[in-house]
């Protein structure tokens, strides 16, 4: 399976999941635990791992932290 890069990462949401993360004072624990009740099965390594780009987000997974943050996935993806 080819995993497709952006530049040096392979995703373009890590630094807005962290903004969102670190403006609601969450840890990556506690929001791998509310993206968990939201079916993802996501822990605090993936958290990290997606924020610093070294993961892959798939584009259900962005609809699912678009829709915890309330905010779009256009934002998410820094097409705004």
């Amino acid at each position: 399976m080819k995993i497709y890069q952006y530049g040096d990462s392979k995703n373009i949401i890590g630094k807005q999941l962290k903004d969102l993360r670190t403006k609601r004072k969450l840890s990556q624990k506690e929001l791998a635990e509310q993206l968990q009740l939201l079916g993802l099965q996501w822990s605090d390594l993936t958290v990290l791992r997606a924020e610093q780009g070294i993961r892959f987000v798939a584009d259900y997974e962005v609809a699912v932290i678009a829709s915890f943050f309330q905010v779009s996935s256009d934002f998410l993806l820094n097409i705004i």
